[in-house]
C-alpha cells in the first residue's frame, strides 16, 4: 500500500464520483481483495466505497438486485439464491476473504477463473454503473468484454434467482481453482445456460464455440482445457435432465 498517495471515504455517490472525475490517478476500492494486491505501480488516490450503502440485497420484481459491496458471504447466506450458487460463492474464495471480496469487485476483475461469475453470466446478470453521465445497465456479457470505463462505479448486479443451477469442474486437488469449470442453468420454461471458466480471458457462455480460446500454461494446454470444457458441458447437460 506504499503507493498510495491517498485515501478517501466519501459519504455520498455524488462525493465518490467527483473524486474519480479528477485528473489525479484514482481507483476505486471495494472489498480491496482484487485491488490491494495490484497496487503495486505508480502512486495513486483511492476512493473506499463503504459508506455509500451499496452493500444489501433485495427482490426486484422477479430479479434479485445484489448491491456492489455485497460479499461472498453475504451471497453464501442469501436464501433468494439457488443453492448452486450459494455453493460456488462460498468456495470463490477462503474463509478470510469470503467477508471482504464484493459482487463489484468480481465483476470488475472479469476474472477468467470465477465459477462464481461463470454463474452470473447463465442467471441473465445485468450490471448498473453510474458515472459522470448517469447511470445505465447493460448485460454482463457485454461489460466482461468492454469493462467499466473510468470514473463508473458499479452499484448493482442483478439476475435472475428463478433458475436452477450446477457446477462441474477439473482440480488438480480440493483446494485449487478449477483449471476449467462449466457452470450451467435450467430456467423454469427449461432453456438451458451454459457457461465455462479457464477456457478465454473471462468467463463465457459457451454458445459460440469459436469464443474459447484457452491458455497454455503449467496447468494444461490449450487443446486439453478445449476437451474438459467438452466433457464438463455434457455432464451438467445431463445433471440438469437434457
Amino acid at each position: 500500500m506504499a503507493n498510495v498517495l491517498n485515501y478517501h471515504r466519501p459519504k455520498s455517490l455524488d462525493a465518490a464520483l467527483a473524486l474519480l472525475q479528477r485528473s489525479q490517478p484514482t481507483q476505486v476500492l471495494g472489498g480491496g481483495s482484487h485491488l490491494v494486491p495490484s497496487l503495486t505501480g505508480d502512486p495513486t488516490d483511492v476512493v473506499d466505497l463503504q459508506s455509500l450503502g451499496l452493500r444489501g440485497i433485495g427482490e426486484d420484481g422477479a430479479m434479485l438486485n445484489l448491491g456492489s459491496m455485497s460479499t461472498f458471504a453475504d451471497l453464501g447466506a442469501c436464501a433468494q439464491l439457488p443453492a448452486g450458487v450459494r455453493d460456488l460463492a462460498l468456495r470463490e474464495a477462503p474463509s478470510t476473504l469470503r467477508t471482504l471480496a464484493t459482487v463489484g469487485g468480481l465483476v470488475a476483475s472479469g476474472d477468467a477463473d470465477s465459477e462464481l461469475l461463470a454463474a452470473f453470466l447463465v442467471m441473465s446478470a445485468t450490471v448498473t454503473v453510474v458515472g459522470a453521465d448517469g447511470r445505465r445497465s447493460a448485460p454482463l456479457a457485454e461489460v466482461l468484454v468492454s469493462g467499466v470505463a473510468n470514473g463508473e462505479i458499479i452499484v448493482a448486479v442483478t439476475l435472475d434467482p428463478s433458475m436452477t443451477v450446477i457446477s462441474a469442474r477439473t482440480v488438480r486437488t480440493g483446494m485449487d481453482r478449477a483449471i476449467v469449470a462449466v457452470v450451467g442453468a435450467r430456467t423454469p420454461d427449461g432453456t438451458l445456460r451454459l457457461a465455462v471458466t479457464g477456457a478465454a480471458s473471462t468467463p463465457v457462455m459457451m454458445t459460440d464455440p469459436t469464443v474459447l480460446k484457452p491458455p497454455s500454461d503449467f496447468r494444461g494446454s490449450a487443446e486439453y482445457r478445449l476437451r474438459l470444457a467438452a466433457v464438463l458441458g455434457a455432464r451438467v447437460r445431463a445433471a440438469l435432465g437434457s
